[in-house]
């Protein structure tokens, strides 16, 4: 038990709960994985892992060890913690957590400009609608549209993002314009998994209720691509109207719930001289969107 990388693998597979999810949380192949779990259960002498239908569950030895793997892995991260707060070097690899929509359509274009006056970092943007966990190292630094709890995370609210309903010019054309909420119930609707954080209440009862959900995913540029394609109406951020002008507002003046949009980082890392350039250059981006009147706006 003298290797890091291999209590490093058992944890992701233990949380996963399967070799294939773990190898993907660990960006290995599932047979590197299979075979380094072997390995150490034959130098421990004991399974770690008993399998079953529904995936792998820790054995006897594996409950025992959970809880000592968890401690040494607390420590590593410790570690690397003190040690890149001390890292004075403006280059390396910086990792941003966003969630799909808002990386794709508002950020990577913006970010543009950190190249030419650091040509020495590599940004990874991770697009995803799960939370990465800041203090296990999944990214340096988060956007999210809720502030995080930990102690240990700085937490900085940037901007606002408002949302609206849009349909293509087609839908509008084959089935009539809307001139109040309660129309809605006669048109067709595209919506998000995860549409119920959105909108607010009212946007929440018409989705649980409204008998013509056309389109649904848990992807927002595919909800963003079936608006377009004219299977109904749906709400997006107003941002990805700068993207796609073909896009037609719906119910323009009614006002939908807005959230805030808050930066996120270690507080330890965020002290790195590489996070910290592209953190200052994510909150100068935001001051430009207000100065300039896009959405989403800082405050």
């Amino acid at each position: 038990m003298n290797d890091w990388d291999d209590i490093r693998i058992f944890l992701a597979v233990s949380r996963a709960g399967s070799l294939n999810a773990g190898a993907r949380t660990l960006g290995l192949t599932q047979p590197t994985v299979s075979r380094r779990i072997t390995q150490f259960e034959r130098r421990l002498g004991v399974p770690l892992f008993g399998r079953t239908k529904d995936g792998l569950v820790l054995a006897e030895a594996g409950r025992s060890l959970w809880s000592r793997a968890l401690a040494i892995e607390e420590h590593a991260e410790a570690i690397h913690r003190q040690v890149v707060r001390h890292d004075d070097r403006v280059s390396g690899l910086v990792r941003i957590s966003t969630t799909e929509g808002f990386g794709a359509y508002w950020l990577t274009k913006r970010l543009t400009g950190l190249g030419a006056r650091h040509p020495h970092i590599t940004l990874e943007i991770q697009l995803d609608n799960s939370l990465s966990d800041l203090m296990k190292r999944d990214s340096d630094i988060a956007i999210r549209l809720a502030r995080p709890v930990a102690r240990d995370l700085v937490a900085r609210r940037v901007g606002s993002m408002k949302f609206g309903l849009y349909a293509s010019a087609g839908y509008l054309e084959r089935h009539g314009p809307l001139a109040e909420a309660s129309d809605l119930l006669r048109h067709r609707l595209v919506t998000f998994i995860w549409d119920s954080a959105s909108g607010g209440d009212e946007w929440r009862r018409l989705i649980t209720e409204h008998p013509e959900i056309a389109f649904t995913s848990n992807s927002s540029i595919g909800q963003v691509q079936a608006i377009r394609a004219g299977y109904g109406v749906g709400m997006l951020p107003n941002y990805i109207r700068e993207e796609h002008p073909d896009l037609i507002p719906v119910l323009p003046d009614q006002e939908w719930p807005s959230r805030d949009i808050w930066l996120v980082a270690d507080r330890d890392v965020k002290m790195s001289a590489r996070v910290r350039a592209v953190y200052n250059e994510i909150v100068a981006q935001f001051q430009l969107s207000r100065r300039d009147g896009r959405q989403p706006a800082a405050r």
